[in-house]
């Protein structure tokens, strides 16, 4: 490809999330055996450079940070597999099309590391072998265009999720960073029928606060708020969960993953894992342990030059609208491989060993066997 590939770890000196030895002991005795199921992730590894973004993009098939998702411990994710046909080809069909094949070729030749993940069975076999299940994940619906056989076409090249809208109006949903929120289009309706029909997992986190309330609604599977946090909590942020949209995904039996990603649940120059925590304990308490778990949406390498360069490049994309570079990176979770300081945090916060796994693993895998299978 001819690109320098960022560090997958080590970019920052690792900040360890400090217990007494029995928590230490405790908390890693926990992440061992438990299912680590990322809600949003991304697996791949992110350009040193941002003159080596468009070589990058230009791939459609960016290397995997096998290493760091091994070290991180983590057994399955909803992998963003749109994060070249996003900002490359602004989700055109052919573009998503192409960069998931060759993401799956990719993930076919590291059999020994990662697998697909199709059905909820995947990640427990991924546990078991040591391996790591990739969920792919679309964070766009408008890609289908007009077409609801196009969702039964994405379903069978893989994809187990979709997020209704990026942040912008489409045919289906208004956005997160809309000045509008029209909720649901009467097409977004159908969308969400045939997404049920198929079993394809509904994301709202992209998507507007209305649209996120319409589609659990209409929904007779539960819903997923893939990465986030509270607006509670933030309450400047354009891309945080209202209360409303929390109580109504949780109601349906759905999910809201936390981020963990610089700049997005938190506008201080110094941010760290106890940002992520207080958006986990502020949902815990208002809808209860069950509905909440993480979905970090990091990558391997600076995710602050991406965002950077997406906005120079991609102004329509509306992440500008949100975020500020005011952290270099976020302490505690500079990158997955840093998964067991969540594990840690949660120790440290006082969650039972029986919440701890539910958070971490059990909640998502829960919603995937209810609506994947």
């Amino acid at each position: 490809m001819g690109v320098v590939l960022d560090k997958q770890w080590g970019r920052y000196p690792e900040s360890i999330v400090q217990l007494s030895k029995n928590e230490e002991d405790r908390a890693m005795g926990l992440h061992e055996k438990s299912i680590i199921f990322d809600l949003h992730m991304h697996s791949i590894i992110l350009p040193a450079s941002q003159d080596d973004f468009p070589a990058w993009f230009s791939s459609y098939r960016p290397p995997m940070g096998l290493e760091g998702m091994k070290k991180g411990g983590i057994t399955a994710m909803f992998d963003g597999f749109s994060s070249i046909s996003q900002f490359h080809t602004k989700w055109d069909f052919d573009g998503v099309i192409r960069e998931i094949g060759l993401r799956l070729c990719d993930i076919d030749h590291t059999y020994d590391k990662v697998i697909r993940g199709l059905r909820a069975e995947d990640a427990s076999t991924a546990k078991q072998t040591g391996k790591t299940a990739l969920y792919p994940f679309i964070e766009n619906t408008g890609q289908i265009g007009y077409d609801l056989d196009k969702i039964d076409f994405l379903y069978g090249m893989g994809v187990r999720g979709m997020t209704l809208a990026y942040n912008r109006r489409n045919q289906i949903a208004s956005g997160r960073t809309d000045k509008v929120d029209a909720g649901l289009s009467d097409f977004g309706l159908e969308v969400v029928e045939r997404m049920n029909q198929v079993g394809m997992i509904i994301d709202s986190s992209h998507a507007s606060a209305k649209s996120g309330i319409e589609a659990a609604e209409a929904s007779k599977d539960p819903i997923i708020h893939s990465h986030g946090g509270a607006l509670g909590v933030y309450p400047t942020s354009k891309r945080m969960a209202p209360d409303e949209e929390i109580r109504a995904i949780a109601a349906k039996g759905g999910l809201i993953g936390i981020h963990t990603g610089p700049n997005a649940i938190a506008n201080t120059t110094k941010q760290t894992i106890d940002d992520v925590m207080n958006h986990l304990d502020y949902i815990a308490k208002l809808v209860g342990v069950d509905y909440v778990c993480m979905g970090t949406d990091n990558f391997f390498g600076d995710k602050n030059s991406l965002h950077e360069y997406a906005i120079r490049e991609s102004p329509g994309a509306g992440i500008g609208k949100y975020l500020k570079f005011n952290a270099s990176h976020l302490e505690g979770f500079e990158n997955p491989s840093e998964w067991p300081n969540i594990t840690r945090a949660l120790v440290k916060r006082g969650y039972s060993d029986q919440d701890i796994q539910k958070i971490v693993g059990l909640n998502t895998l829960r919603v995937v066997k209810q609506v994947v299978g």
